[in-house]
């Protein structure tokens, strides 16, 4: 199999393409900077409004296992021939 030759990339970019590169490097981190300010504005406020939703749902479902605890340990107390305890 014969070898093909590597053939290196053209050495002479123009000034104009390499000056784009830059500035368009440039351009795409301030454009990521802006975006990640105004995300992150709108991301507190969201997580404002999920931690109150978390907090409601983490009272119901105290409560809930509270209740349900009660009435397994009065089960329990039946099984083992002893008054309801809670």
């Amino acid at each position: 199999m014969p070898s093909v030759p590597h053939k290196s990339p053209n050495p002479a970019t123009s000034p104009l393409v390499r000056g784009s590169r830059y500035v368009m490097l440039g351009l795409g981190i301030l454009y990521g900077s802006w975006q990640m300010k105004r995300l992150s504005k709108k991301e507190v406020e969201i997580q404002k409004v999920e931690d109150a939703i978390r907090a409601k749902r983490d009272a119901r479902l105290a409560k809930e296992a509270e209740a349900n605890m009660k009435v397994e340990m009065n089960d329990l107390a039946k099984e083992m021939g002893v008054e309801n305890r809670m």
